[in-house]
């Protein structure tokens, strides 16, 4: 709350190293109460908002072994490896790329369903002529993809992969099926955000350990033309971070909508105005919701995003602005991990 009033300055880090030093020397009561296992699953999710991994680990581990839920243990265990294990990663991919300048692609994406729109739909936007192949003749491309040993085997078997491996090189995070069965059915799934935010992470350590750019582009998204590298031009001004908002369409009759404009092969080379415009003809409920009007007597009481209606199209401003592409500078300053989420 503090961070939400002041900002993530000194006076937050202050507080932050008192937290540190109280939990580091403490040794709480469990008593097994309802109160207690209430507290606790708030006390997790709140100090991976607020970049503790390594506190919760002590709390969770010896002497305390405060009896959080397995499932987050589990989480804590992957991450306490396979953080450390990207950025090692991303070491190795630098040194074998001095001199260069990289970007990462980080994409988590696991399942049939979403394996297949990231292959039939977003990949195939990014392999548009302006889109990667123009990324990849400013430096090396890489794509850094978090996925389940049945995803990494699906995504290796297709056709369009063998295309993608022709314009960047491909790092795999191979994620326990046990984590991802977590996800799926598991009484945590209340908070899957928090988790899968965890797992997001793991492209991000290796990007830092290879000193590189960094793209977000959630796998479920279109991408329009030129957005890349016009994305990554903004750090040539002196910007760090581009962030955006989502124009959410109906997938039940958008996809078909691409389809039969672009069939199932080739790139999908779609302007911005095209693509949103098509996205207004498919609106989802979610993004009608948010659009400030008076006459939308169904404005959503969490908004994400705000759309207001001006010449031409919309206004989006953000609420919890989704970082697209961050510089390495930028990159290089979050030391501070917000493991809950991306956003």
């Amino acid at each position: 709350a503090f961070e939400v009033r002041e900002g993530c300055g000194a006076e937050a880090e202050e507080k932050l190293d008192t937290l540190r030093r109280k939990i580091a020397g403490s040794q709480p009561a469990y008593t097994g109460t309802a109160l207690d296992d209430e507290t606790l699953d708030r006390l997790w999710v709140n100090l991976l908002h607020l970049g503790l991994l390594d506190e919760l680990r002590d709390l969770a581990g010896p002497p305390c072994n405060l009896p959080f839920r397995s499932e987050v243990k589990a989480f804590l265990d992957h991450g306490a490896v396979q953080f450390a294990a990207c950025q090692a990663r991303g070491a190795a991919y630098r040194a074998q790329h001095p001199g260069v300048e990289i970007f990462t692609m980080g994409c988590i994406v696991w399942g049939e369903e979403y394996i297949g729109n990231f292959l039939r739909y977003n990949v195939r936007s990014m392999l548009s002529e302006d889109n990667l192949p123009a990324l990849a003749r400013q430096g090396k491309v890489v794509f850094s993809i978090v996925s389940d040993a049945a995803g990494e085997q699906r995504l290796r078997s297709d056709p369009l992969f063998a295309k993608l491996s022709e314009i960047v090189d491909v790092e795999f995070t191979v994620v326990p099926d046990s984590l991802i069965e977590i996800l799926r059915h598991g009484h945590l799934v209340r908070n899957f955000y928090v988790l899968y935010g965890m797992l997001d992470h793991c492209s991000i350590y290796f990007a830092e350990g290879a000193g590189s750019h960094l793209f977000m582009i959630p796998v479920d998204c279109v991408v329009a033309s030129g957005t890349l590298p016009n994305m990554a031009n903004y750090r040539h001004q002196g910007y760090e971070c581009c962030g955006g908002g989502n124009l959410v369409a109906e997938t039940e009759s958008f996809l078909p909508a691409l389809d039969r404009r672009f069939g199932s092969d080739g790139p999908i080379r779609i302007s911005t105005y095209e693509l949103a415009s098509l996205a207004f003809q498919h609106a989802h409920h979610y993004f009608q919701s948010q659009v400030i009007a008076a006459e939308n007597r169904d404005f959503g009481r969490h908004p994400r995003e705000l759309f207001w209606p001006v010449d031409g199209g919309v206004e989006i401003h953000s609420v919890f602005i989704h970082p697209l592409f961050t510089t390495a500078a930028g990159l290089a300053r979050y030391r501070r991990k917000h493991f809950a989420n991306i956003d």
